[in-house]
């Protein structure tokens, strides 16, 4: 849940690591570069939640994600074009929001999730009120009731003061 094993220094492992410098202690992940990384997420005792493989090689990451997508206890999806992201089947941000909506006593249809990618599917899909960000990817926009402003237009806060507000 808080530790990046890295083979090398890339623009992801980097950006982590320019962001910890702004987070306070709790907040930060660790990122260390190994020189296998199955081996250190093998060796690491504690549980995986999430497993995101990055890479700036297109169909490496196609054909990587291909194969974990043949595997039926996996869920595997997306949160940007350099990345798949695999966890436990039926983990899903969907099922997050199902969660709390029970917890809370809230109807689903008295929620509004907002998403900008294909990791945001499920929950777009349950909520009663689906919003896709303006710069989201396009099956997120088609399965969303509203598209809303882009990140850099403050999209959130307008669909907050548009439907919640």
């Amino acid at each position: 849940g808080d530790t990046i094993y890295s083979e090398k220094l890339a623009y992801s492992t980097l950006f982590y690591m320019e962001t910890n410098k702004s987070l306070p202690e709790d907040r930060r992940v660790d990122v260390i570069v190994v020189d296998n990384a199955l081996k250190a997420i093998e060796e690491d005792p504690r549980p995986i939640l999430l497993i995101r493989a990055i890479s700036e090689r297109p169909e490496e990451l196609k054909a990587a994600r291909q194969k974990a997508g043949m595997i039926s206890s996996l869920t595997v999806t997306s949160s940007g074009d350099n990345n798949f992201e695999v966890q436990k089947a039926g983990v899903n941000k969907g099922e997050a929001l199902k969660f709390l909506s029970n917890h809370f006593g809230l109807p689903l249809e008295k929620t509004m999730a907002i998403g900008d990618n294909e990791n945001d599917l499920d929950m777009i899909k349950y909520a009663g009120l689906g919003v896709a960000m303006g710069n989201a990817a396009e099956l997120l926009k088609k399965a969303a009731d509203y598209v809303t402003l882009t990140e850099d237009q403050d999209g959130v806060a307008h669909a907050i003061n548009r439907f919640v507000l």
